[in-house]
């Protein structure tokens, strides 16, 4: 069976972690997080001394902007090309910025690696429509679970306080701090949204879904286009 990667975009709360998901549990390919890589790698006690890595984390990521381009791209790249031999992926909102995406001289960028090993035929590419307000109001209902990795939205007052799973108690993201949602909806609208159009530029289609209906019919609509 023909390998396939599929990209998921959208701003903050859009949902790109839980469609991620949905379609690598369903269609048998690996969820590559570059969000959660992120904090896994700031956040690892053996980086705690690592002045580059230390630097993403108290000048960008905790403020609510990307981390330098240069190093999130040498961490996805590394991620993608180890991943990519052995299986279909699922990258949510990745790559995230023109300099991760497409290629400077010598050095190809993510689309042109994912290009390398499934063919441009073989990548769909999704955007998550969903309004400041929508996803201000998610981030804001978000929490997980620091043992196994989950997340839990809660709409209107629902609330629960201990993981289903593992029973430990949920937090809030870091990055989920109401304080820092203006800046990384700025900075998805500057520095990602551009994407788009030069992906289509290079022939690529992007579907756009509305990310505001329940999961499930945001989960519809993707797989429209994956059937």
């Amino acid at each position: 069976m023909q390998k396939i990667s599929v990209i998921i975009y959208g701003p903050p709360g859009s949902g790109k972690g839980t469609q991620s998901e949905l379609i690598a549990n369903n269609y048998k390919l690996i969820h590559f997080d570059t969000g959660q890589r992120i904090r896994e790698v700031i956040y690892d006690p053996a980086n705690a001394n690592d002045e580059v890595i230390q630097r993403q984390r108290k000048q960008y990521y905790e403020k609510g902007l990307l981390c330098e381009e240069w190093w999130v791209f040498k961490i996805v790249s590394e991620g993608i090309r180890d991943l990519g031999k052995v299986s279909g992926l699922v990258l949510s909102g990745s790559p995230r910025t023109l300099y991760e995406a497409f290629d400077e001289g010598d050095r190809k960028g993510t689309m042109s690696i994912l290009d390398d090993l499934y063919g441009k035929e073989h990548i769909y590419i999704f955007l998550l429509k969903v309004s400041p307000e929508a996803a201000t109001f998610r981030n804001g209902k978000r929490k997980v679970c620091p043992v196994c990795g989950r997340g839990y939205l809660f709409q209107k007052d629902a609330e629960l306080n201990a993981c289903p799973i593992c029973l430990s108690p949920l937090t809030l993201r870091t990055d989920d701090n109401p304080a820092l949602m203006l800046d990384r909806l700025t900075e998805f609208e500057k520095r990602t949204a551009p994407i788009m159009d030069g992906l289509r530029k290079r022939g690529y289609t992007v579907h756009e879904i509305n990310g505001e209906q329940p999961p499930y019919l945001v989960y519809r609509d993707i797989t429209k286009w994956l059937s």
